[in-house]
C-alpha cells in the first residue's frame, strides 16, 4: 500500500485515509485563502509547500517540507497585499504597473537580501536559523528552521509570571545574540514573548520582521504594545 505526505503535519500516512490519522488535515483540504499557495505546490524542486502558518500584510508563511533532506521547513514568501495579487489555484504573482511594481521590485530585492544576510549568522543558537533564499513565481521565498515549541507568552498565560532566574535564562541568551546582530547592521523589529520560543528548554527568537528590510517606502514601523521602544511610537 501506497502512503502519501500530508500537507498539515509534513507526516506519511497510508493512501487510503483521506484525513491525516496524526493531526486531522484532510488530505484535498485548499488553501486557506484564495491568493495563498496551494498545498502541495513544490518550490525550486525541492520545497513542498503545506498549510498556512501565518499570514501579514507583506508576507505568508507556510509549513513546508525539504524532499532533498527529508525534514520539515518554514517557508517565508514575500507578498506585499497591496501591491500584488494572485489568482486562487495559481503560483505566479501578478503586480501592478507604474510606481507600485517599482516599489514591489525594490523591495523583493531588499526581502531576499535579508534573508542571505540572516542566514550568515545560523551559528547563533538563539535565532532561528535561514536554509536558504530564492526568487520564484515573480516573488521571493526564505526557507527558515521550523521550531516545535511554546512561546513564552503561551507559558507564562498558563504557569504564571516567571520566577527572576528563570527570565534571565530566557533574555540574556536573546541579547547575546541581539548584541552580535546589531552590531552587523541586523534588527529584528517585533521582540515580544510571542517571538521568543522555547525549544527543548532553550530560547529561540523568531519571526524576524522581513517586511521591516522589504518596506518599500523605509516608513513602516512596527509596534508591539507593552514591548516596542518608546521612539517606535513616536
Amino acid at each position: 500500500m501506497s502512503s502519501i505526505r500530508c500537507m498539515g503535519c509534513m507526516q506519511e500516512y497510508e493512501d487510503s485515509f483521506e484525513i491525516c490519522p496524526q493531526c486531522g488535515y484532510g488530505r484535498n483540504t485548499e488553501a486557506k485563502e484564495d491568493f495563498h499557495l496551494s498545498p502541495g505546490t513544490i518550490l525550486n524542486n525541492k520545497y513542498i509547500v503545506g498549510r498556512s502558518l501565518g499570514c501579514g500584510k507583506n508576507g505568508i508563511t507556510y509549513l513546508g517540507w525539504d524532499a532533498i533532506l527529508e525534514t520539515k521547513v518554514a517557508i517565508k514568501e514575500y507578498f506585499p497585499q497591496d501591491l500584488a495579487t494572485r489568482l486562487k489555484n495559481e503560483s505566479e504573482v501578478s503586480t501592478y504597473d507604474g510606481e507600485r511594481k517599482a516599489k514591489y521590485e525594490n523591495g523583493l530585492e531588499s526581502f531576499l537580501n535579508a534573508g542571505i544576510n540572516l542566514a550568515k549568522f545560523n551559528y547563533i543558537e538563539s535565532i532561528v536559523h535561514i536554509f536558504d533564499s530564492f526568487s520564484a513565481n515573480n516573488t521571493g521565498y526564505v526557507i527558515m528552521e521550523y521550531l516545535e515549541g511554546e512561546s513564552v507568552l503561551d507559558i507564562i498565560n498558563k504557569q504564571g509570571k516567571k520566577s527572576l532566574q528563570d527570565t534571565f535564562n530566557i533574555v540574556a541568551p536573546i541579547l547575546n545574540a541581539l548584541s552580535v546582530l546589531h552590531d552587523n547592521g541586523v534588527i529584528h523589529g517585533n521582540i515580544c514573548p510571542n517571538n521568543i520560543l522555547i525549544v527543548n528548554g532553550s530560547p529561540k527568537l523568531i519571526d524576524f520582521n522581513f517586511e521591516l528590510h522589504s518596506n518599500y517606502d523605509n516608513k513602516k514601523i512596527v509596534v508591539t504594545k507593552g514591548y516596542s521602544p518608546i521612539e517606535s511610537y513616536r
